[in-house]
Parts: C-alpha cells; structure tokens; sequence
C-alpha cells in the first residue's frame, strides 16, 4: 500500500505540482515551513508567490537561500515550536 502523499525522492504528480503553482500564484501569504527550500520542483513555489505580489512567511531553524531574497518575515526557530505559537497568537486575534 502506498500513502496519500509523495515522498522523499518521489516525483510529484503532474496534476498536483499544477494545483501547487496555481494556487501559488493566487496567494496573499505564503508559507515557507521547515525546508530547505533547494528541492525542486517546489522550491519554485515561492518564487511564483513572490512574482504574483504575495508575502513571503518563512519559518524554519536556519535561514535559507529565500531569507535575505524574498522572504518578507522570517520567524527563526525549531517549527514545532514556532507553528503552534503563530497559530495561537492568530486565534487571539479574532
């Protein structure tokens, strides 16, 4: 049995990577979480985002190639820590 999900080394499947970039290209916000973001055929995610005017949020331990590029915010840190508080503090907020 295969999961639901495309891993590691896997390609990803045409009809979702086209889903992934349109959806890209209507983004407000964009996420970057936990990546390297070096792998392809992601890494050109952001990119599309930045293109179409969306923010460019990006979470992770270490900086990347995106953080002094095109990344709006950078939240520094371990993402099973720094995702919960974000989604905490947005709740608050409503």
């Amino acid at each position: 049995m295969k999961p639901g999900f495309t891993l590691f080394g896997e390609p990803v499947p045409p009809s979702a990577y086209l889903e992934a970039r349109n959806l890209a290209s209507y983004s407000d916000v964009f996420m970057v979480i936990g990546t390297s973001a070096v792998v392809q055929p992601a890494a050109d995610l952001p990119f599309i985002a930045k293109e179409n005017g969306a923010c460019i949020i990006e979470m992770n331990s270490k900086e990347t190639g995106l953080t002094n590029y095109i990344t709006g915010c950078f939240i520094k840190g371990p993402v099973e820590q720094t995702l919960p508080l974000l989604v905490n503090r947005l709740k608050r907020r409503n």
